[in-house]
């Protein structure tokens, strides 16, 4: 069991829905109902009766909001009495990013946001694409900044923003043939016996 599972099912017994549940906690509508599913078979009972036209309590998801309200006033009184912003002040997000994040500048920006949000709290892990993808449809982050070619983003509920764009040189003996190009596509790098590619370098002419 994990504190946010405690939330998400105030929110939705607050909400008495799933979707606005899920926009007020800053995730997808499927990630909320896998995280209270996920609870709900390690607890082995029901919290909430769905159907099509309402999300209500059941007689245990009662008993267990009567449990998570204490938790979470706990925790806000715990808070208090370090002079912090109660959970109530707080938004909480987990953030995925790339690997090798640290070397295109992204631990200081990150920081900075936090320190200058004092309401928002969160965590950074690290993910390659497709487990980011994978963590964001689950609830597991809420937010993931990755590298990757806009048509390689196929996934339809994903929205995202393109924080920036680069290029990508290569590093060649000027008597190779394609070092009188100024442009190679990916696809022709598997050519190459051995090749290094980083961002910002210059062909040797």
């Amino acid at each position: 069991m994990e504190i946010r599972q405690l939330y998400y099912v105030l929110e939705v017994a607050k909400c008495n829905s799933f979707s606005k549940a899920a926009n007020a906690q800053f995730i997808t509508q499927p990630a909320i109902s896998q995280q209270i599913s996920a609870l709900e078979e390690e607890l082995q009972v029901k919290l909430f009766k769905r159907d099509t036209h309402s999300v209500v309590l059941t007689k245990e998801g009662e008993k267990f909001c009567a449990y998570a309200k204490d938790v979470a006033e706990s925790i806000d009184r715990l808070m208090a009495a370090f002079h912090q912003s109660t959970t109530k002040d707080k938004t909480v997000i987990k953030v995925g990013v790339f690997p090798f994040y640290k070397a295109a500048g992204l631990t200081s920006i990150i920081n900075s946001f936090f320190a200058a949000n004092h309401n928002v709290i969160g965590s950074i892990k690290v993910e390659e694409n497709y487990r980011a993808y994978e963590k964001l449809e689950t609830g597991e982050l809420n937010f993931a900044i990755i590298k990757s070619r806009l048509e390689n983003i196929q996934k339809s509920w994903v929205k995202y923003e393109v924080l920036r764009s680069e290029n990508l040189n290569v590093l060649i003996s000027r008597k190779n043939p394609y070092a009188q190009r100024k442009v190679i596509e990916l696809s022709e790098l598997g050519q190459f016996f051995a090749f290094d590619w980083r961002p910002g370098l210059s062909f040797l002419q």
